[in-house]
């Protein structure tokens, strides 16, 4: 074919994969405008305090306040960094099954669900929705592996299978406009590490100014699953402010004690969420290794 020919071929691909990917929106923005928010009781147990007689912890063969939840209780702050020290000395790697829900800007996402598949270094994250609505089927991102021009990070993407017959396989930058108007976090903030680094980072932040409120809250359970639950409160003012939330509470699972549940608002009374974030079905260090961050097969 002359160059002539592939020029007179490009609009016409162009317009057809314009026209594509305007439609996929057009039925996620469809979808968003009805979403109903994440019932936090499929997963989320009631809360109890020590020797309040709740059923949830009956079988649970424990003190009335245990070393861990005396230490948390005491000292939330260092409690935290202690759970952050053990997850880096003890990790590598693991599978899990993540839910989440965020609002952006004035309109709630859809609920995503989807299965991943985590390893530290290098850092690596491979996210597959076998169930969401959604443009991207899969998303994979190794740190330093793919940048743009400008040397921005990037993330692969496998479109849904129509789109996919179009572009096949892509990349696509994981902080410009777009990621920003999908998800309050970026794919490089995945996992528990990242998670408890945030947590803390805007905790030390917020006491360094005296503005910090951190408290223990009591015992309950993700999934089934007992957890020590911690408070965060924080003077947010609103996206774009210095901190990312007014409310943070964050569920650290009692056995593998990583941040199993983390349920984020924008007022004192956990009305109004900006941030959903549920790890279930947790396999750890599963013996992952680059070898499994591919979107081949």
């Amino acid at each position: 074919m002359t160059e002539a020919g592939k020029s007179k071929r490009r609009p016409r691909a162009s317009v057809i994969l314009g026209a594509a990917l305007t439609a996929a929106l057009a039925i996620q923005c469809q979808h968003l405008a009805t979403q109903q928010a994440l019932d936090h009781s499929d997963y989320v147990g009631s809360v109890s305090q020590p020797g309040d007689g709740n059923a949830l912890h009956a079988s649970v063969q424990k003190p009335e306040l245990d070393p861990i939840e005396a230490e948390a209780r005491r000292d939330p702050l260092g409690f935290l960094r202690k759970v952050r020290d053990r997850y880096r000395a003890e990790v590598r790697d693991y599978r899990c099954r993540f839910t989440k829900q965020e609002r952006v800007g004035r309109a709630v996402r859809p609920i995503e669900k989807m299965n991943v598949m985590f390893m530290e270094d290098p850092y690596s994250v491979l996210m597959t929705w076998p169930e969401s609505p959604r443009p991207a089927q899969r998303v994979l991102y190794v740190k330093d592996k793919w940048a743009d021009s400008d040397g921005q990070p990037m993330a692969m993407v496998e479109p849904e299978p129509v789109l996919k017959l179009l572009t096949g396989v892509i990349k696509r930058p994981i902080d410009d406009r777009l990621a920003r108007s999908k998800a309050r976090r970026r794919v490089n903030q995945f996992g528990f590490g990242r998670s408890l680094d945030l947590i803390i980072e805007y905790a030390e932040k917020a006491k360094a100014k005296g503005q910090l409120r951190l408290e223990y809250r009591g015992r309950s359970s993700i999934a089934g699953r007992p957890t020590y639950v911690l408070v965060r409160h924080l003077p947010y003012t609103g996206d774009g402010g210095m901190y990312p939330d007014r409310v943070l509470v964050c569920h650290i699972d009692e056995e593998y004690l990583l941040p199993t549940a983390v349920f984020t608002y924008a007022d004192d009374l956990e009305q109004e969420t900006l941030g959903v974030y549920i790890t279930t079905d947790i396999e750890l260090n599963v013996g992952l290794s680059p070898a499994d961050f591919t979107l081949e097969g």
